[in-house]
Formats: structure tokens, sequence, C-alpha cells
């Protein structure tokens, strides 16, 4: 298929959490990955929009019991920034997570100046 959108790992924290995921779960980002690069609407249970978070989306994995978090955010509509990543433990999206994000986001726009 074609891409309708590129993926951008900004930072190493993503890369230094998918490294220290199992393989499983390694696929998996993958699998989502691509379908965010070339699938035009992005199922819900794979990306959404995180409330009150200036433009920041998640992409979960789930295995069994267990669920991984990713964020990131559109850049020129075209172009997903992929920010951190964390295993989450709780039925809550984890505010310290987020806020991290959100850091990692302002930190993105300001190294772009």
């Amino acid at each position: 298929m074609q891409k309708i959108r590129e993926l951008y790992f900004y930072d190493e924290d993503f890369i230094i959490f998918l490294d220290s995921q199992s393989e499983e779960i390694q696929d998996k980002f993958g699998k989502i990955f691509r379908y965010i690069e070339e699938i035009e609407r992005i199922p819900i249970n794979y990306f959404k929009k995180i409330p009150n978070a200036k433009g920041l989306y998640e992409v979960k994995v789930s295995l069994g019991s267990n669920t991984w978090r990713v964020f990131c955010f559109f850049e020129a509509n075209r172009v997903v920034v992929v920010l951190n990543g964390y295993v989450k433990k709780e039925n809550k999206t984890s505010a310290r997570e987020i806020r991290k994000a959100i850091q990692l986001m302002k930190k993105y726009y300001e190294e772009k100046r």
C-alpha cells in the first residue's frame, strides 16, 4: 500500500521503550504503525485523541490483560511524531506520562524554531 502518512520517531524515549519490550509487542507496534502510515481512518481501538491534551494522541497495543501506550501528535497533517511509551498498569491513562509527552512535544516545536 502507498503511505499517506510518515512516522517520525522523536528523541530516543520511544526507541528505548520499544527495545525493552518483547518481540511480540514490537511486532504489534510495527503493525499498528503500518496502519497509521497506510490507512486513512485508523481504528479507534488502536489510535485515539487524548482529551484535554493539546493535540496528543495515543497508540494502544494489548496482549492478554496487559496494555502498552505510546503518545504521538500530528505535524502538518501527514507526519505523525512519535514521542514516548509506557506500560499501562491502571484503568486511567497516566497523567505523569501525558505531562511527559506534552513536554516532549513542546521541546520538538522549540527545536524546530
